[in-house]
């Protein structure tokens, strides 16, 4: 998958098949994510995540010993 968005490009060397990762698209996509629409709903989901997170461990019991 990250070689067919661009992200990763393999090349043949013999039977080896080195990879590179391709900061320059990496740093478009990091743009892309902060300035876009996206910006808001990734937001909104990882604070969704985080206050799940915090429900659970506030039923969680620790283990004797532990």
């Amino acid at each position: 998958m990250l070689r067919r968005c661009g992200l990763v490009e393999q090349r043949r060397e013999g039977t080896r098949r080195p990879c590179r990762l391709r900061v320059d698209r990496l740093t478009r996509l990091r743009t892309w994510i902060d300035d876009g629409p996206f910006r808001f709903a990734f937001d909104d989901l990882f604070t969704f995540r985080d206050g799940l997170i915090a429900r659970v461990d506030s039923y969680v019991v620790p283990l004797p010993g532990a």
